[in-house]
């Protein structure tokens, strides 16, 4: 049996290539586009998932979600740990997002100009 390893092939879903393990199809994009997808069709039928996800914020009443890269526009000022109200774009409820901001610093020595 072949070790798993990344290799650069199309993703079946979205057809863009990317690094891919060798036994999976789609990439990490399209895997927690389902994964939101999935949670806003349980929301919209009545169910309540959870719904805390690292790049995705939904809506709790109507489902519709955003992610902080495609609208950092609206969330800019969400970027300290604390409560807001935010009212949805899709459904025009207003529900609490509670944030969590982490940030991590990487250094490096810094090159002499010669």
């Amino acid at each position: 049996m072949e070790a798993r390893h990344l290799e650069r092939r199309l993703c079946t879903q979205c057809n863009k290539f990317t690094y891919l393990w060798t036994d999976e199809e789609i990439c990490s994009y399209c895997k927690e586009k389902n994964t939101a997808d999935a949670i806003k069709e349980e929301i919209k039928n009545g169910e309540e998932p959870y719904i805390g996800m690292d790049n995705y914020i939904f809506c709790p009443y109507c489902g519709d979600y955003m992610t902080h890269s495609r609208d950092y526009f609206e969330l800019e000022d969400y970027y300290v740990d604390g409560e807001y109200e935010h009212q949805c774009r899709s459904c025009g409820e207003t529900y609490i997002l509670t944030t969590s901001v982490s940030i991590s610093y990487e250094t490096s020595k810094k090159e002499d100009d010669e």
